[in-house]
């Protein structure tokens, strides 16, 4: 908002023939506050510090995609060679809440099925 200040005695008007006074607390505008959506702020870009990512069951390595590559990952970890990148609620690809040769057979099935 337009505003001047007069330089004989300092007060703020809103219009220049100072006729109306003003405060600088009158034209200063309060933060609008982060408006979070997908674990980012749309006003300032701001990581949301309580974002989850949805789950992709099944996609264990976090690309976004459920393909061989997580079925290998899965087998790894079964016989105790867990990826450094490893998604152990994506694992659960059947969830029964465990993480075992069931899930990696429905897997490969939804695979080939091409419902990936």
């Amino acid at each position: 908002m337009p505003n001047w200040r007069c330089t004989g005695c300092s007060k703020i008007f809103s219009d220049s023939a100072a006729t109306h006074e003003t405060t600088v607390a009158a034209l200063t505008l309060g933060a609008l506050g982060h408006n979070f959506e997908n674990g980012a702020c749309t006003r300032c870009g701001a990581a949301d510090p309580d974002y989850v990512p949805p789950v992709i069951p099944g996609d264990v390595d976090g690309d976004g995609h459920v393909n061989a590559r997580d079925v290998m990952a899965i087998m790894h970890h079964l016989v105790g060679d867990t990826p450094t990148v490893f998604d152990l609620a994506a694992a659960d690809f059947n969830g029964d809440g465990k993480i075992n040769n069931r899930d990696v057979l429905s897997m490969m099935i939804a695979i080939v099925n091409g419902i990936f």
